[in-house]
């Protein structure tokens, strides 16, 4: 990626078309390596957000990958309660997406709860 970002030129923090960033991609993906490089590197924004106000940490959630959303917390300072646009929290997606795992993780290291408007959103 690296080497790629160099020969191209490319603004790794850019926002593309879609309204996504690099980093974003990379948590969707579970690339933490990726990550950690946008961040020290290339100075990207760890809690940069997309045009729907997903920020890493989001993407990360919903799709499950724990190591992302702790290493996002934990290194990086992001909020475990950040929310979207439409007041979706890290832990909302991750329930939403049936990741028990980071559903765990979420409320025994970071206390994290549902408020009682949220279980609508599930249900």
């Amino acid at each position: 990626i690296r080497s790629l970002i160099n020969e191209y030129k490319l603004s790794p923090i850019s926002e593309a078309n879609d309204g996504l960033y690099l980093i974003h991609l990379a948590a969707k993906r579970g690339h933490s390596d990726v990550i950690v490089m946008l961040i020290e590197e290339f100075h990207q924004d760890p809690k940069a957000r997309s045009k729907t106000g997903h920020e890493a940490i989001h993407f990360g959630a919903v799709n499950g990958h724990s190591h992302v959303v702790e290493l996002l917390i934990d290194k990086y300072t992001v909020s475990p309660n950040a929310t979207t646009e439409d007041n979706f929290t890290p832990l909302l997606l991750a329930v939403v997406g049936g990741h028990e795992a980071l559903v765990e993780l979420l409320f025994t290291k970071y206390s994290q709860s549902l408020p009682n408007e949220d279980l609508w959103k599930i249900l």
